[in-house]
């Protein structure tokens, strides 16, 4: 996120060397310095403790022009011929509402990249201690961590082929919390497919970090630390509205830069999907300011679908203000869609 910050000059005055006119005594002109020494030393902890209340407004811009050439059906019985997109795209103009209020939080996010608003977060949280945090509202399901980062911090374009998959958006109530620093959980109850009727959506997901610090929130090695940094992560979710509705999931993170890589693997139950789709990421920071990225992704679908995707950033400003140009091509048996694309894409984070 882009802070502009304004210098502010100071002017200081040197102080004259003979008495004042005033015949001041020195025990009063030493109580005036004392009384300007408490006044600094107050004004440094009020700089230093911010207020814990405010309101913040910010939000990113996604963009992307995009060209592909497929082949739909793949030449099978009703093969409906060659398609080619190309354009520009919105992927994003999302808005965050945040108000802080002591150990309380509420944030609601909208997105209007289809030209209407339509509401996505809309959460209050509670801190209820140190390591232990409450969420009450609508927020993502805590399932896969490629779905669950801002869309903003994405190393490839396109979020995983998984993220599509089971990403979801629902009302409820979850716990977060974390223990010594190596292990991080969340446990949600939410409403499910049957919204307000008595079948829920229940996930619980466990983060632990066996070597160094808990991967950041972001993909790619331009968010890494100089340090070896590995994260693993079991999940598992249970659509309650139908008969076989349990999910796992498997992710494994390992972060130095200039190295990233990221693989999860799903297993979905007969009535969710009945497959085992995985994928896998790697990214290389060869300079400061530019990473390459490819990705591998099998869907496990009836088609035997796959794709492949390598990726150049260029980082302005890290996440927040990056270009991304996108190549890949999918596979497919007869009946799926085989074709390349291109894509080159700008965030502006605000």
């Amino acid at each position: 996120m882009f802070s502009f910050v304004i210098p502010t000059l100071v002017a200081a005055a040197s102080g004259a060397t003979s008495e004042p006119s005033t015949g001041a005594a020195p025990a009063e002109t030493a109580g005036w310095l004392s009384l300007d020494r408490e006044l600094a030393e107050l004004s440094q902890a009020a700089q230093a403790t911010p207020s814990a209340s405010g309101v913040r407004i910010w939000g990113y811009l996604r963009t992307a022009v995009t060209y592909g050439d497929f082949d739909l059906d793949n030449d099978g019985a009703l093969d409906v011929g060659e398609d080619e997109l190309g354009g520009v795209r919105l992927q994003n103009v999302r808005t965050y509402f945040e108000a802080k209020s002591g150990d309380y939080t509420a944030l609601i996010g909208l997105e209007s990249s289809s030209g209407s608003a339509k509401l996505l977060h809309a959460f209050a949280k509670w801190k209820c201690s140190e390591n232990l945090t409450t969420y009450f509202g609508r927020f993502k399901q805590p399932f896969l961590r490629s779905f669950m980062l801002f869309d903003n911090k994405l190393v490839m374009i396109e979020r995983t082929a998984l993220s599509s998959i089971i990403g979801r958006f629902d009302t409820g109530v979850m716990l977060e919390g974390t223990y010594q620093e190596r292990l991080h959980w969340w446990a949600a109850i939410q409403n499910g497919n049957d919204a307000l009727a008595d079948e829920q959506l229940l996930t619980g997901r466990v983060a632990f970090t066996p070597i160094g610090k808990e991967v950041a929130g972001a993909e790619g090695a331009i968010a890494a630390r100089d340090e070896l940094d590995c994260t693993l992560v079991v999940a598992v979710a249970d659509e309650g509205s139908v008969s076989d509705g349990t999910s796992f999931v498997g992710e494994v993170i390992v972060n130095q830069k200039p190295w990233s890589l990221q693989a999860e693997v799903m297993d979905l139950d007969q009535d969710v999907g009945d497959r085992t789709p995985f994928s896998a990421t790697a990214g290389w920071l060869f300079q400061s300011q530019w990473e390459g990225a490819v990705r591998f992704e099998d869907l496990d679908d009836g088609f035997d679908s796959s794709r492949i995707t390598g990726g150049v950033n260029y980082y302005v400003a890290g996440h927040d203000l990056k270009w991304q140009l996108n190549v890949g091509a999918t596979d497919a048996d007869t009946g799926g869609v085989d074709g390349t694309f291109v894509q080159l894409g700008l965030t502006l984070t605000m």
